[in-house]
């Protein structure tokens, strides 16, 4: 796929927020406005023709939906267009996290060589919450099943991908973002999440090790926020690291879904990829390497990483966007109880095995 050499993402600035572009100008709410005419006026290519096709309906729980537009004529070949959700209250609801990966992807351009899908067209409505991204079409890259999990190859693979990504924000005072109770207010949602869980999941008990650490969090969520930035230096971080937000082509882990990158602590994208995209079995037999391997790709690109010290208290971190996204997102599928359940147990393991809530007195 050919992407233009510019960037075409056309907004003006927030006059309080400058690192969320808005856009004044109409753009498309629906894959059936994506026309030829249209993509030709925003690409400046000569489309003569453009098909849509659906994917990815039952993986995603934020409501947005993706298509494959396959384009005919001088165009682009193959894009994904990934549209906020169609009902205006769940766009509104996913507007702060559409808003900032419209951002980032924006201020990236079309060439980057980080490792994310290139952008073609990044546009944000403040006052909806409707976003619109044209992205590079990846269908040829390798995706894993959530219910299976990476392997101790591929996790290498996305932790190197980590340490490109944190290595190029180290100690960069330019990256900003909400912390993570300024986004979900834990105390709030941590006891609607354990009633919650135990009507959609009753079987399934939510081990001492894991409710302590909710407790723990809930009981000072600003000095838990703390406790994940740890001693610094802070960095980007993707946020929402873990198995189908990866693909993978030419020994190489590309990340999609940037809705929850900010600024943090890279040992607490490191956790949280392994919490949430290893079997506990597997996680056991090799973190240990596997951490040490993210420590050397960080030392091999010429940054100096804090010691590992923030590894275990990154279960705070997955257990906040747990919580929230069982709360918030839709679950009502059989396909998303299953990616919720074996999410859980994961969770649930890493907890057992290395009581984090004690990382936290």
């Amino acid at each position: 796929m050919v992407l233009p050499a510019r960037s075409c993402y056309r907004a003006r600035q927030h006059p309080t927020n400058a690192s969320i572009p808005l856009t004044q100008q109409p753009f498309p709410g629906s894959v059936e406005e994506i026309t030829a005419d249209w993509l030709n006026r925003s690409l400046g290519f000569a489309v003569t023709g453009v098909q849509a096709t659906r994917i990815g309906q039952d993986e995603g729980f934020s409501g947005c939906r993706l298509y494959r537009l396959a384009s005919r004529g001088t165009g682009p070949g193959s894009l994904v267009a990934k549209l906020s959700p169609a009902e205006p209250a769940a766009a509104r609801r996913m507007a702060t996290a559409n808003g900032r990966e419209v951002a980032f992807y924006a201020a990236q351009g079309p060439d980057t060589l980080l490792p994310m899908p290139r952008c073609a067209l990044a546009l944000f409505d403040p006052d909806t919450g409707k976003s619109l991204l044209l992205l590079q079409d990846l269908g040829a890259h390798r995706a894993l099943p959530f219910a299976a999990g990476l392997g101790v190859d591929e996790a290498g693979l996305a932790l190197q991908a980590l340490a490109g990504i944190h290595a190029r924000w180290w100690a960069d005072p330019g990256v900003d973002g909400p912390t993570l109770q300024q986004t979900y207010p834990f105390q709030t949602l941590w006891p609607a999440y354990l009633d919650h869980i135990a009507r959609m999941m009753p079987d399934l008990a939510v081990p001492p090790a894991m409710r302590a650490l909710g407790d723990r969090i809930a009981a000072d969520p600003v000095q838990a926020c703390a406790r994940l930035d740890g001693p610094g230096p802070l960095t980007r971080v993707h946020g929402d690291a873990q198995v189908d937000n990866l693909r993978f082509a030419g020994g190489r882990a590309v990340f999609l879904d940037w809705q929850l990158t900010g600024r943090g602590a890279g040992m607490a994208d490191v956790g949280y990829l392994m919490i949430s995209s290893l079997a506990p079995s597997l996680r056991r037999q090799h973190e240990r390497a596997l951490v040490d391997l993210y420590q050397t790709a960080l030392n091999t690109r010429a940054v100096r990483g804090n010691d590992t010290d923030g590894y275990v208290p990154a279960a705070a971190g997955k257990l906040w966007i747990t919580v929230a996204a069982t709360l918030q997102y839709d679950n009502a599928s059989p396909a998303k109880q299953r990616w919720r359940r074996t999410d859980l147990e994961r969770l649930a393991a890493f907890c057992t095995d290395h009581n984090p809530a004690a990382a936290f007195v």
